[in-house]
């Protein structure tokens, strides 16, 4: 991309230096060259976005068809306790 807005640049330059485009001329080709760059910016980006989330879902699913070395064993009942648990506290207070 900044290889071709260099060349349109050097175009624009020529064509000026030559008498055949003014200054207003080359603003304006600068103008529309940023205006056109923003948007395919912002698609080149959520195109990677959208890749990178389909490369990201590709390797989930691949885990979810893993089995697991580590089995469940014993009772679970006291760790739902503990992730099912809450704090109190009493009489806290905070100053500053």
């Amino acid at each position: 991309r900044e290889k071709e807005r260099e060349r349109n640049h050097c175009v624009a330059q020529t064509t000026a230096h030559s008498g055949t485009m003014s200054i207003g001329d080359i603003v304006m080709v600068n103008g529309l060259l940023f205006q056109l760059s923003l948007p395919l910016n912002f698609l080149g980006t959520v195109y990677r976005e959208i890749r990178q989330s389909l490369i990201d879902m590709a390797a989930m699913f691949g885990l979810l068809n893993l089995t697991p070395t580590i089995q469940a064993c014993g009772d679970i009942s006291l760790l739902v306790l503990v992730l099912c648990s809450s704090v109190w506290s009493r009489h806290a207070s905070l100053s500053f």
